[in-house]
């Protein structure tokens, strides 16, 4: 059986959505030089494989950085602000501020939507209350592997996961072949 091949391209886009640009403390032109150190520019066009599907992040790091290990203790570089959610620059100096409240309720109201969309799976977001340092915790059940990968996928997309600290999946799954597990899924 041929399997499908997904090229991942994380890093080759150095655009910011211009709505967010009031959110960094430091000037477009400095964010574009910042940018020119860690965008890997043009790997979106050098990379390509007949058949292939391609996932390329249509974002800079500087915005979210899709390429962070799903643990932050694993990620040497968030505790100095450089997970998921870039806080200072390359030379550790500010970048941006973190969302004021009414703008965390608007964060929050999207990712409960977006969960609301998918009946099938259970969603648990609650505060954390002193489990580390995060502000939420995010729990999900459902029968339906195919309906929670969309989910994800979806959640992945809105304002939400720049904010993810951790993205630990633990799963709990019934054996079957991989012929009847990837048809669940694809």
């Amino acid at each position: 059986m041929d399997l499908p091949v997904l090229l991942h391209i994380p890093h080759s886009s150095a655009y910011i959505p211009p709505e967010e640009m009031p959110s960094y403390l430091i000037s477009a032109r400095d964010l574009a030089d910042q940018n020119l150190k860690l965008t890997d520019l043009y790997t979106d066009e050098l990379y390509t494989l007949e058949g292939a599907k391609r996932a390329v992040f249509p974002v800079s790091r500087f915005f979210t950085d899709a390429e962070r290990f799903s643990d932050d203790s694993q990620e040497s570089m968030a505790g100095r602000g450089m997970g998921v959610l870039y806080t200072v620059t390359t030379d550790l100096k500010p970048l941006r501020a973190l969302p004021v409240m009414e703008k965390r309720q608007e964060i929050m109201d999207e990712h409960i939507k977006v969960g609301n969309k998918y009946p099938s799976v259970k969603l648990n977001t609650t505060y954390s209350f002193g489990l580390d340092d995060q502000d939420f915790v995010v729990a999900f059940e459902s029968d339906e592997p195919k309906d929670f990968l969309d989910l994800v996928m979806e959640l992945r997309e809105t304002e939400s996961s720049r904010f993810t600290q951790r993205d630990t999946p633990i799963f709990t799954c019934i054996q079957m072949p991989m012929e009847r597990i990837l048809d669940q899924l694809f």
